[in-house]
């Protein structure tokens, strides 16, 4: 049994390992499954030569281990969801000044407030995350800060060439609000449901723009 006990010593990491990737790159998580098989009956291949039943075994266990150690389906909100709750809209409009660029997904629509109708756009980006085995825990791999970095301070500099000007006393760290006579934009960096970041901006009169500012501050 010692030996038995050492090839699933190999396996199981493999396989835990194999449940991870397999959410990143299906290509890459299928090869590291045939490994966990494969890999310790070619390192033990003169323990399994010798005791061929202990292999049938080895590969029933890993078999069983496989469908237990699967992480939970994921459910709930995506990044889609996420930007649609951060700007009310659906899908894309022609103009999304003063964002520009590309995202994993933008919309752009009118947003009607109780001060006016807005123009609103937004760009998100996913996060990469996994589920762990058996727990479904998510844990972030990589957060596309960077692509939301300079998206805002782009969205703010083409504001301000179009003569724009920052209000001050703002609190909000990446959130600003800019005023050209009684118009105003506000742009904000910002978390959305589903796992990712956004910008998202709000250009026209300036209470209506102050309210939409108000309530996707909280």
């Amino acid at each position: 049994m010692k030996g038995l006990a050492l090839s699933l010593l190999f396996g199981i990491p493999l396989l835990l390992a194999a449940w991870m990737v397999v959410q990143l790159n299906e290509l890459a998580g299928a090869l590291l499954f045939i490994t966990a098989f494969t890999l310790p009956l070619i390192l033990l291949r003169g323990y399994f030569h010798k005791n061929p039943g202990k292999a049938a075994i080895f590969v029933g266990v890993m078999v069983v281990l496989t469908l237990f150690l699967r992480p939970p389906s994921a459910s709930g909100p995506n990044v889609y969801f996420g930007l649609h709750f951060a700007t009310g809209c659906w899908k894309p409009e022609e103009n999304p000044w003063p964002l520009n660029g590309s995202a994993d997904v933008a919309y752009s629509c009118y947003y009607l407030t109780e001060s006016g109708v807005l123009h609103v756009s937004g760009m998100a980006w996913e996060k990469t995350w996994v589920r762990l085995p058996v727990t479904g825990r998510v844990v972030v791999l990589d957060t596309p800060t960077e692509e939301a970095d300079r998206a805002y301070l782009a969205a703010v500099e083409r504001a301000e060439k179009s003569g724009y000007e920052p209000v001050t006393g703002n609190q909000i760290p990446k959130a600003t609000l800019l005023r050209k006579g009684s118009q105003c934009v506000y742009i904000s960096e910002m978390d959305v449901l589903g796992g990712g970041v956004a910008v998202v901006s709000a250009r026209g009169n300036c209470e209506a723009v102050k309210e939409f500012a108000r309530i996707r501050s909280r």
